[in-house]
């Protein structure tokens, strides 16, 4: 044994040395091994990091195209010249980096390809710029195909980088297996302490080697961190980041951009919800789509109006697209921002070229169309009319000729103005071309409607126009066409209107509608209009009194004053026919004036030739009724004419009294406190609340003569009759009729109790002073007789 040992010692320490001997050769081996793959290990960390390189230079290069596309400064093409100079320097080293891998260099080509396409892209959106200006560029931008583009780089790109990633893991394994087979060899041959010895070295080795490996990838993702940062950070977009997490979604970052666009710093704004970019114009449809995509977690793209910190608007186009961790949860929202206002500004006035007159303001045809659609849409649903009014400026051309182009602007813009102040809010004037003008009535009532219409264009047009110090009359060739009535359809409506404006101005005068008898009837109407505003001036109007007969006496109680109408070619015009007319116009206020003034005045004469107990009954128009200043009006009226207010008699049809019961209510207080006389005229007709009627101080009740008319063999007219006179004596009233032509109805009346009475059995209306007589007899007979 003792023998033995020395031999198996030398054994085991020649087999150490052998085993040295051996584990330094394939130490040295394995070292080279090491270093050839140390060698690549560097080569692709070096075309890893040209890769990145290359993916700024484009990068940079899409920024630098994005700024000069939506400022259009020089300094951002030569940006964008040298990111690109860059980007080709990068793509020439890497070529010569993986020369030696054929399949790496087909990646190459592709990745090529793609980064030219994004190149040539680049170049039309500097183009369309330089071209058409802001709007160009951003229309293609919009288009996405840019963004598209983009994306095949960055696929391109990723592809050479993983497969780069995938060399270096492979050169590392390699290094790996060199060192593992030193390490073995030295296990198998070595002592304890040498396979000690070579494990540690083993791991050191593998630490080292993971460490170079986690430095390098360390380092490529702070390259990348740091690209995105800048990138982010020299944006020309506003950018920012809201926490999902906590409540309300307060902003944790802002990037210059965003300070620049909206005035306010990152420190006024982090902690804060966006909203307040809104300030208090929250109805806008987009905040509610980000509210749905803020609560689902999704990406969504609005516009909205946003408020700088100095107030004034801009139009913001927002993309949101959320972030999630590994857990895919939502921890993050990325808003970006575009500023679109001036492209906003750029559409509105586009669209205001496309749709008004750029000489008058007024519509263009174009919106005139479109109102005209409208209009009819909404007259089907209400079932009322709609109006075309075609109209062009007779003599305009001598206008052109005579003082020059520019005078005949000014002359139809001034013509566009009277226009439009013609004619009501909802209505719509608008320039056809040339010297021909439209216009649309919505809610028409009647085709009289269109006549009023009419009217105030013709008053419109009969100023003159001044040019030049001189003064110039113009008139209109117009034609009108109603909806539903001549068409069925805007197109053809309009169309009738034109058809009606040439007949206009081939058969002479100045205005047609469609059809010969809205044409005939409104022309009657109009210039029995028209005829009317004369016939104050020219001393037309006629009042005729009829007497009111005291049915207990037959003596005359008072006279009501009725306005004729003397006209010098139809003759004696009835007030059926020329009051509606105007009370509509408006007329109905100097001819009541005129009617109240005339009537006090003939009051007084007669008070004076012994009639001192003679009331004069005048009636209140509505439009007279409901004037602010009518007590002041009568008050001066009696007190101009001298007259008493005892002589007085004011009546009001029970309609007009009951529209507003309370405000009449508080006007027949007033004029009572004057000392006038107060009658309810046409009683029976209208919906009379007994509880207001108390309330008014009243003198008398007028039945009307339609009830009048039936008595006393219809058995519901009579009925009537009664209760009236009931009602007017339970109202300590006197009761008046009206319309009295037989003696069997004054008969009733006698047996009823009703005061007074009036109408063609006792006499006509008539002239003042064909009445003398008959205030002198009286009608005592008659009624002694009846009675």
């Amino acid at each position: 044994m003792q023998a033995a040992i020395p031999t198996r010692l030398k054994a085991g320490l020649a087999a150490i040395g052998l085993a040295l001997l051996l584990n330094a050769a394939v130490t040295y081996i394995n070292v080279g091994e090491i270093r050839q793959a140390d060698s690549w290990v560097a080569h692709t960390l070096e075309v890893r990091q040209a890769l990145d390189e290359l993916l700024n230079a484009i990068v940079t290069a899409e920024a630098s195209e994005r700024g000069f596309a939506l400022t259009g400064k020089q300094s951002y093409v030569d940006q964008y010249d040298y990111a690109a100079a860059e980007a080709r320097s990068k793509l020439k080293a890497l070529r010569e980096l993986i020369g030696d891998n054929p399949g790496e260099q087909q990646r190459l080509q592709r990745a090529q390809a793609e980064i030219e396409r994004k190149f040539e892209f680049m170049d039309r959106v500097i183009a369309a710029q330089r071209g058409g200006g802001v709007a160009a560029s951003q229309r293609l931008i919009a288009r996405g195909e840019g963004a598209a583009i983009m994306e095949a780089v960055r696929g391109a790109i990723e592809e050479l980088d993983r497969e780069e990633n995938r060399l270096l893991a492979l050169r590392n394994a390699d290094a790996t297996r060199s060192a593992a087979a030193a390490v073995a060899g030295l296990a198998v041959f070595t002592l304890g302490i040498l396979v000690l010895a070579v494990a540690v070295f083993y791991f050191i080795r593998r630490e080292i080697a993971v460490r170079e490996q986690t430095i390098a990838q360390q380092r490529i993702a702070e390259q990348r961190l740091h690209l995105q940062a800048n990138a982010i950070e020299s944006s020309v977009n506003g950018i920012l980041i809201a926490d999902a997490a906590r409540p309300d979604h307060p902003l944790v970052y802002v990037n210059a951009a965003f300070a620049k666009a909206t005035g306010y710093s990152a420190a006024e704004v982090l902690g804060r919800n966006c909203r307040f970019l809104q300030g208090t114009d929250t109805d806008q449809p987009g905040l509610e789509e980000i509210r749905i995509a803020l609560r689902e977690g999704k990406e969504t793209e609005v516009v909205l109006r946003n408020y700088r910190k100095d107030g004034n608007l801009f139009w913001n186009q927002l993309k949101i697209s959320p972030v999630r961790n590994e857990a895919g949860e939502v921890t993050q929202f990325v808003g970006i921002q575009n500023d679109i206002t001036g492209l906003k500004a750029y559409e509105a006035e586009l669209e205001r070229n496309a749709n008004y007159d750029s000489l008058t303001g007024l519509p263009n045809r174009n919106l005139f169309a479109d109102r005209v659609q409208r209009a009819v849409i909404g007259a089907a649903r209400s079932g009322k009319l709609v109006g075309i009014l075609w109209m062009n400026l007779e003599r305009f051309r001598r206008v052109n000729e005579s003082f020059g182009r520019a005078a005949g602007d000014r002359v139809l813009k001034a013509f566009g103005e009277r226009l439009a102040k013609s004619v009501w809010e909802n209505d719509t004037v608008a320039r056809m071309g040339g010297d021909k003008f439209a216009v649309v009535l919505r809610e028409v009532g009647s085709p009289n409607d269109t006549a009023r219409v009419l009217a105030k264009l013709q008053e419109a047009l009969a100023a003159p126009f001044s040019i030049a110090g001189q003064e110039i009359f113009l008139s209109a060739n117009i034609g009108i066409a109603l909806y539903p009535t001549d068409a069925e359809s805007a197109e053809s409506v309009v169309a009738n209107a034109e058809v009606a404006m040439l007949r206009t101005r081939e058969e002479g005068g100045h205005f047609r509608y469609y059809t010969a008898k809205m044409n005939s009837a409104a022309a009657e109407r109009l210039e029995l209009e028209a005829a009317l505003r004369r016939a104050l001036e020219r001393d037309e109007l006629r009042l005729f009194y009829q007497p009111r007969v005291d049915l207990r006496t037959g003596h005359i109680g008072g006279v009501e004053a009725l306005i004729r109408w003397q006209h010098p070619s139809l003759g004696m015009v009835s007030p059926v026919n020329f009051i509606p007319i105007a009370e509509e116009t408006g007329l109905i206020i100097p001819i009541g004036q005129w009617v109240f003034e005339t009537a006090c005045a003939q009051s007084r004469r007669w008070r004076e030739s012994g009639h001192a107990n003679l009331r004069m009954a005048v009636n209140l128009s509505p439009r007279q009724f409901r004037q602010s200043d009518l007590v002041a009006s009568v008050s001066k009226a009696l007190e101009r004419t001298g007259v008493a207010a005892e002589a007085l008699e004011l009546e009001v049809t029970e309609s007009v009294a009951m529209d507003n019961p309370a405000r009449s209510a508080e006007i027949l207080r007033s004029l009572k406190v004057l000392g006038i006389s107060l009658a309810i005229d046409d009683f029976g007709t209208g919906h009379s609340s007994l509880g207001y009627l108390n309330r008014f101080p009243l003198d008398f009740l007028k039945v009307d003569q339609s009830f009048v008319r039936g008595i006393p063999g219809d058995a519901d007219s009579a009925v009537i009759v009664r209760t009236v006179i009931a009602l007017a004596r339970n109202l300590r009233l006197e009761t008046i009729a009206e319309g009295v032509e037989t003696e069997a109805q004054l008969r009733f009346l006698q047996k009823e109790g009703c005061e007074e009475a009036q109408g063609y059995l006792f006499s006509r209306p008539q002239p003042a002073a064909d009445l003398a007589t008959v205030l002198g007899a009286g009608f005592a007979k008659l009624v002694v007789v009846v009675a």
